[in-house]
């Protein structure tokens, strides 16, 4: 049997480099096509960057590095980074073509424009501005960044300084005239705020002053009523203070508001319509809260008077509300400090609580 003679080794194809640069298509030849992005400390990088850059002028190795800025920002949002760095390498040359190094600062800060980092935007279109005050675009995207950051004086400034050397730029116009608006309609805001603010102080100075004419106490609020109250006092055409009234169920621990509670109206007027025959609470489980039942109750000097010329050394007290009395009675009673606003007692004269109710000390009722 005849011995095969031994095979030769096939000699290996030489691999392409992998270069590993962050953010390229690992099938991409990226080797002899593109500029790597650092090559520092890297010796296979730096040979051949010295291979692509050999007897290249400052100018143009930042050209070049500008065209791959140009390539990556084409290619859309995931290789903006690079397009920056790109830009960046570019500026970085030292050469001494101002309009050129102009245009990268404007380059980059529309990559950073699509990225939103608005405030990079106006800083690298201030340094285009700088070199060259030609450049058109660089007043643009400054302009655009600046409305983003709702800076619209700033948007407009640009503008018009962009304008001066392009009279006729309708892109220009444009942005300017969006910003004069959004300007004009900040001014109308904050003058209809003013005016509410005015509006609302006027009201308050008047309610104060006819409390302060009726003889009414005004006291601290005694809870915190934020997101609670319904409605706020005001004071009518005729004068007549109008109140959101707060009625407390303490046998349940139930709130209730009368957002509208006219100072000649009485107490049994509302519980008419409170309360319909034949109908009950859905948290009253043992039906006793009925029009016949019901007993009001109010506490004197529950709250210190916000003046101190008015503090005395009366206890707090229950007293029961007569259905046919107006609230303003209430309001004017010499030992009665308004708490916020008129709070109310409402009580069952069926339920056994009535009794614990008027045993209860003030302090208990307060914590609500």
């Amino acid at each position: 049997m005849e011995s095969q003679p031994p095979q030769q080794p096939q000699p290996q194809q030489p691999q392409q480099p992998n270069f590993n640069v962050d953010h390229w298509e690992p099938d991409e030849p990226l080797w002899m096509t593109k500029v790597p992005e650092d090559a520092d400390g890297n010796p296979a990088l730096m040979a051949i960057q010295n291979l692509m850059y050999d007897d290249q002028t400052a100018e143009e190795i930042a050209e070049n590095f500008k065209e791959q800025g140009n390539t990556c920002l084409s290619r859309g949002k995931r290789y903006y980074e690079d397009a920056i760095k790109f830009y960046t390498k570019a500026i970085e040359q030292p050469f001494k073509n101002d309009k050129k190094r102009s245009l990268y600062y404007s380059n980059r800060a529309a990559v950073n424009l699509l990225l939103e980092n608005f405030g990079r935007v106006i800083s690298d279109c201030n340094e285009a501005i700088q070199l060259d005050p030609m450049n058109i675009k660089a007043y643009f995207r400054a302009s655009k960044a600046a409305y983003d950051l709702k800076k619209y004086e700033e948007a407009v400034k640009y503008c018009l300084q962009g304008l001066t050397h392009e009279p006729d730029n309708k892109t220009l116009e444009r942005e300017k005239i969006k910003s004069e608006k959004q300007i004009s309609l900040q001014k109308d805001s904050l003058e209809k705020k003013k005016n509410l603010l005015a509006e609302e102080e006027l009201k308050q100075k008047t309610l104060h002053k006819i409390l302060h004419e009726r003889g009414i106490v005004l006291g601290s609020s005694l809870f915190d009523l934020q997101n609670r109250e319904p409605s706020k006092p005001h004071v009518d055409e005729n004068n007549k203070l109008h109140w959101p009234v707060m009625i407390i169920y303490e046998e349940y621990s139930q709130v209730d508001y009368i957002e509208d509670f006219h100072e000649d109206d009485c107490m049994g007027d509302h519980l008419n319509t409170m309360f319909p025959p034949n109908e009950y609470p859905d948290w009253d489980v043992y039906k006793k809260y009925s029009r016949d039942s019901l007993e009001v109750y109010a506490i004197l000097n529950q709250v210190p008077p916000l003046d101190p010329s008015k503090k005395t050394n009366e206890r707090p007290r229950k007293v029961r509300i007569k259905e046919s009395s107006p609230l303003i009675k209430l309001l004017q009673h010499k030992s009665y400090v308004l708490p916020g606003l008129p709070i109310l007692y409402m009580i069952s004269s069926k339920s056994s609580f009535k009794s614990k109710f008027l045993k209860m000390s003030i302090d208990e009722l307060k914590n609500l």
